[in-house]
């Protein structure tokens, strides 16, 4: 069976506003020595690339596939493979950032605001993290490590 999930962002421009990027990796494993997109293991989606030729448009809801290969992960919840959807603000503000790890869920719904744009993920269960795990084992790592979410929410379901 396919999983899809539809990503829609509702604002007043035509186009997408104050976004560096914008993607979602499935996450079948974690590596502690990388931080940010790059210690999830698993397949990516760039939704909105640092240089796109086509402006990603507001108020259309885009169809995205998930990973749904194999489950070769011991990491899965209620059978279903960890993603992770993130946006960086353009000027980097880490404040203004979005993340969140989710499981697809026929039905369910993640809302955000970004910007003053209302972020919708459907056919998504946001799943919780934190920094504990980080505290716990990886606290002499440097700080971008320490306080990046990616490297949280790895860390919380990898170890």
């Amino acid at each position: 069976m396919d999983k899809n999930l539809t990503l829609t962002i509702q604002g007043q421009h035509e186009d997408f506003q104050g976004a560096y990027c914008m993607w979602i990796k499935s996450v079948k494993g974690f590596n502690p020595t990388k931080h940010c997109i790059k210690c999830f293991d698993g397949k990516y989606i760039n939704i909105k690339p640092t240089h796109f030729t086509q402006p990603f448009k507001t108020n259309t809801p885009y169809t995205f596939a998930l990973d749904n290969s194999p489950k070769l992960t011991s990491h899965l919840i209620n059978g279903e493979i960890l993603h992770y959807f993130c946006i960086v603000a353009q000027p980097y503000n880490w404040s203004l950032n979005i993340h969140a790890g989710f499981i697809y869920s026929q039905g369910d719904i993640i809302e955000r605001t970004f910007k003053e744009q209302k972020i919708t993920i459907e056919n998504a269960k946001e799943i919780y993290f934190d920094d504990s795990v980080v505290k716990e084992k990886y606290s002499h790592l440097p700080r971008e490590f320490t306080t990046c979410r990616n490297f949280h929410f790895g860390a919380y379901y990898y170890g």
